[in-house]
């Protein structure tokens, strides 16, 4: 019963750190996760966060939406991220605006 037990609560944590894998990330890791991006990359992903559209962004630094949008998919790649969600609670975990 208790390497079943064990077992149990090992498959439970991981299941939680896979569908959240930011939920126990300190603010310097993510920092430092941030730090991967460059700055064209990082400026749109502050934009996103405070809740702009890819044409709004777009529109804002005079470049086209489809530009924003490779920008956006690239700094996702390196962040590991999926979602808009994924990307906000990490920006939030840094402590960025």
């Amino acid at each position: 019963p208790e390497r079943l037990l064990q077992s149990v609560e090992k498959a439970c944590r991981q299941s939680i750190e896979a569908s959240n894998p930011f939920l126990l990330l300190r603010a310097d890791e993510a920092q430092l996760i941030l730090k991967k991006l460059t700055e064209r990359e990082l400026e749109i992903l502050k934009l996103v966060n405070k809740g702009m559209s890819s044409r709004v962004i777009g529109e804002r630094l005079g470049i086209s939406e489809r530009t924003v949008e490779t920008h956006r998919t690239s700094a996702c790649k390196k962040l590991g991220t999926h979602t808009t969600a994924e990307i906000l609670k990490l920006f939030e975990i840094a402590g960025f605006d």
